[in-house]
């Protein structure tokens, strides 16, 4: 059967062009049934903790799957795509609309599972602990359950996510998730090598407003916002400093570079930090995650020496440190952080703490401490967004300089 045939048989008018692009290739290695056999959902089952509900589901997508062979060969173009090819943008592939409705938001989740043999054969062979592959194996639970809570039906929507578990580029070590990543650029910081302080200064080319966000955060442009600039030579760098609650200040500083080292720049790499939801984000806790990664990316991945970690999340936004108590979990994870501002919009925080940004704000649930605090913020005409935050390796559990 040729591509346009599959997808006439199971209702897809607008497929991805990488589908395109593996099909023949994908079609010469067709393994058959056999990719997909049932006991796969004994294997996941036992891989990590997920819903009986969602396994039930699991088993009865399988069964309609392998009774189509148009279903079949999608599937397989699916997991060669996905796995072998590391095709992006998965979580936006068109569902098969031949699958009733109670299977169609399975069908990723059934692709997901065909990896996890590879997955599972690749952690054996590096000799990752049994107990990591579990724990990053249970963002399928998490985002299962999520997909259920929005749908009322079982299914999954974060395809493209899961990649980086199932590829070996993310791990959860405890509380939090990993993944290795090279810095961009856009900031530069330095740390004092006779006595430890750290300083950030913003590189050339990005305009903050009088705030010193962003200009354009939270959809907020200002007509005197002013752009920074980096200048180095003879030894020297001076541009504008980043304050130590993440605001770009038009105050320039001048720093020696002999008496400096650099911690982050354009280069340098990282890991790159991730928040599951679920259990309580404890000090404690993360300090664990940072330093059990520390260790674990020395030990199974030698070859990627991170100078440190980073993290751009709604929980580094600067102004949770204004509205919520000093003591809340959400400000002491901040405070492990230098805080470096970053152009983003109030998104994030309503999907997370709101489940979506609700259309009258004055009648969203303030049941909870973070809520209330949000709702108030918000409605008093300011905004929320996203930060960016940087922690050195070495500097795991000590207190900001």
């Amino acid at each position: 059967m040729e591509l346009d045939q599959i997808l006439d048989a199971v209702g897809i008018a607008d497929p991805p062009q990488c589908w395109r692009e593996h099909w023949a290739e994908s079609q010469r290695s067709f393994p058959g049934q056999g990719f997909i056999e049932p006991g796969l959902v004994d294997l996941a089952a036992g891989a990590t903790d997920l819903d009986q509900g969602f396994v039930d589901a699991l088993q009865r997508t399988i069964s309609a799957i392998r009774g189509s062979d148009a279903l079949i060969r999608l599937a397989w173009l699916w997991h060669y795509s996905y796995f072998d090819k590391d095709a992006g943008e998965a979580s936006l592939w068109p569902m098969p609309s031949a699958l009733p409705d109670e299977f169609r938001g399975m069908f990723p989740a059934v692709v997901l599972v065909t990896g996890l043999p590879r997955m599972l054969e690749m952690h054996r062979s590096l000799g990752i602990p049994e107990q990591v592959t579990r724990d990053t194996l249970h963002d399928i639970a998490l985002w299962s359950e999520h997909y259920r809570s929005v749908h009322s039906r079982w299914g999954f929507a974060e395809f493209g996510w899961l990649q980086h578990h199932f590829l070996g580029r993310l791990f959860r070590l405890q509380r939090l998730e990993f993944m290795p990543m090279t810095y961009q650029g856009g900031y530069r910081v330095y740390r004092g090598k006779s006595d430890g302080r750290v300083i950030a200064i913003a590189e050339s080319g990005t305009r903050f407003r009088r705030d010193g966000l962003v200009d354009g955060t939270s959809g907020i442009t200002d007509p005197d916002a002013w752009e920074s600039t980096l200048e180095e030579s003879n030894g020297f760098v001076r541009g504008s400093v980043i304050s130590g609650d993440g605001h770009a200040l038009r105050d320039r500083v001048e720093i020696r570079l002999d008496e400096w080292d650099l911690l982050l720049g354009k280069g340098t790499s990282l890991l790159d930090v991730h928040i599951p939801a679920g259990s309580g984000l404890d000090r404690q806790s993360c300090i664990d995650s940072y330093t059990m990664a520390n260790d674990f990316y020395r030990r199974f991945f030698p070859e990627h020496k991170h100078a440190g970690f980073v993290c751009c999340s709604w929980l580094l936004d600067p102004e949770l440190g204004k509205i919520l108590p000093a003591d809340s979990n959400i400000v002491l994870f901040q405070r492990e952080f230098y805080l470096l501002p970053v152009l983003s919009d109030d998104g994030q925080t309503f999907e997370r703490v709101f489940g979506g940004k609700p259309e009258d704000l004055t009648k969203a649930p303030r049941d909870t401490s973070v809520r209330r605090a949000i709702l108030d913020h918000v409605l008093a005409g300011n905004g929320m967004s996203k930060g960016f935050g940087f922690i050195p390796a070495d500097e795991v559990g000590e207190p900001r300089r």
